[in-house]
């Protein structure tokens, strides 16, 4: 039987575009005892946070390294995870996804099934292109605003076809406000047991 500190993490999402927003959870062993907990974001060696399961945004591209350390009060470990988070260009997007996307970093370019998983929210900011290849969908299981102007709607665009943006079973907020959503086969916006407020919005 194991004794002693095990620190571990993980995280609920590991790669994508600026503003990338990261949950940490610490899973580390004992499960009781551990009196403190000890982040490095970005591996510069100073630690960033102390709470047991923090949130950090990052918001430059680049491959950051992760740390953990623990203190049951008497000893300390620490673990490092190398690369553990790659912010991109936004060129290559797939998987979960979480953080807020500007137009700063357009265009948008999904090219495989992007999730946003329950407790996680997306925010989409005006002015921002999406286009979506490989005939991916977008599956909303946490929560998703994107809230445009009039002279600035959120297009979202394929040059080929995509399956759209489906949403299940989550009691979140949403909304999809002044957006343009082209060349989704089936169906551009589709919703099953969720609360969506939709405006202003062509499909």
């Amino acid at each position: 039987m194991f004794s002693g500190l095990l620190p571990m993490f993980r995280a609920n999402v590991q790669a994508g575009p600026p503003n990338l927003a990261v949950r940490f959870t610490s899973n580390s062993f004992p499960q009781n005892g551990i009196i403190s907990w000890e982040w490095d974001f970005d591996g510069d060696g100073i630690f960033d946070s102390t709470d047991e399961n923090p949130y950090h945004i990052y918001d430059t591209p680049g491959t950051y390294d992760v740390t953990l350390r623990i203190s049951d009060g008497n000893e300390f470990a620490e673990t490092t995870n190398e690369a553990f988070i790659v912010v991109n260009d936004g060129s290559d997007i797939s998987g979960n996804a979480a953080g807020i996307w500007t137009s700063e970093f357009n265009p948008y370019t999904i090219t495989g099934d992007l999730t946003i998983n329950e407790g996680d929210t997306l925010i989409i900011e005006p002015g921002v292109e999406i286009r979506t290849e490989n005939y991916s969908q977008i599956l909303v299981n946490g929560r998703i605003v994107a809230n445009a102007e009039n002279d600035e709607p959120i297009i979202f665009t394929s040059d080929s076809s995509w399956k759209g943006i489906k949403f299940y079973n989550s009691e979140e907020d949403n909304l999809i406000k002044n957006c343009k959503i082209e060349n989704a086969f089936h169906n551009a916006l589709e919703i099953n047991n969720y609360t969506v407020t939709i405006t202003g919005t062509i499909a």
